[in-house]
This record gives C-alpha cells, structure tokens and sequence, in this order.
C-alpha cells in the first residue's frame, strides 16, 4: 500500500535585529497539518476531558502528537469555565495523567473547524447532529471508531461513586487507543 503525504509551504517575512538594524529574511517553512478531534459528552467535566488527555497520551506514546489539534467541550453549558470534576482529576493523577482542561460548551464554529467530532453516548451523537446535520459526516459515537467496542456507549460517572470513575477511565484507556490508531491509519 502506497501513502502519498502532502506538505504545503509558505513564505516567511523574518525580520531580525542585528547591530540595531531591522533586515528582512525570506524563508519557506512547513505549514502545519493538524487534524482536529473533538471529544464531547454532557457537561465536559468527567469523559470528554479524560478522553482528551488519553487521546493525548496514546499518540505521544507513538510520537505522533504534533500531528493532532484536540479539545473536548460539553451539549450543556451548566459548568461552563469549570475545572474537570475532582473524582476525574483524581483518577487521572492515579494514573499519571493531569487533567488542566475547563469545561466549554460546544460552538456551531467547532462543526466546521474540527475533522472528527466524537460523541461518549448515543444521546449526545443525537444531540450533535441535530445542532448541525450537514456536519453528519465527521461526527460519530468515540466507541465506533474502535475495533472492540462498536457501538458502546461510555457511562456517565457524575452521579456514581469512584469506582464508576475509575471503570470509565480505564474503558476511555483502551477505547482512545483503538482511535488514536483507527485515525492514523486512515490518514497516514
């Protein structure tokens, strides 16, 4: 199988100080190629933001981190500005994983400027597809584009107990994973 990368470059105006005169530099640099993933649930303080920085961590264990935009926000806006909830943090720190996200509810600009929008429930799948159906085709339930857990929705913890935070993060673990895969291989 054959993979064809496109890079795009473009000029540069670099304009230094050297001996208190401005000179201008000409120079080609490479465009960044990112691709944009949005991970959302309810309320953006328990599974987006976990799925988030696991997302995160499975491309730098790949070293493939630079090629990835992401950001995780919430279909309500009730704890808009809001630190992850504690019970998260906490489980995220017991695995070595720092969680320093603030909760955002999701923008109609976030429909064209993100490539992958992955939903933690059906529910929230429907609900972003309702806010913006011509954006059907990149946005998807996060367990579908894993090889194990079609169609699985991740619970909600909020109302449970540390435990249910903990089966969550661990289940996100190997999910993110199988996405994290999943979308390099479509791409590279």
């Amino acid at each position: 199988m054959w993979y064809c990368l496109h890079f795009c470059y473009h000029l540069v105006v670099v304009q230094r100080n050297v001996a208190g005169e401005e000179v201008q530099e000409l120079k080609w640099e490479q465009c960044k190629m990112e691709i944009k993933v949005l991970f959302v649930c309810l309320g953006n303080i328990c599974r987006s933001p976990a799925a988030e920085i696991l997302f995160e961590h499975h491309l730098k264990l790949l070293g493939k981190e630079s090629l990835f935009y992401l950001d995780s926000c919430g279909t309500g806006g009730w704890h808009q500005g809001e630190k992850a909830d504690k019970r998260m943090r906490q489980t995220a720190e017991a695995n070595g994983l720092t969680i320093i996200h603030r909760a955002r509810q999701i923008l109609q600009e976030d429909f064209s400027k993100f490539d992958y929008i992955l939903a933690m429930d059906d529910q929230n799948l429907k609900d972003l597809i309702a806010m913006n159906e011509a954006a059907r085709k990149k946005i998807f339930l996060l367990s579908d584009l894993s090889e194990d857990y079609l169609s699985q929705n991740i619970p909600d913890p909020y109302f449970g107990d540390m435990k249910g935070f903990e089966n969550v993060f661990n289940l996100l673990n190997k999910v993110t994973s199988q996405v994290a895969n999943t979308i390099l291989h479509k791409h590279f």
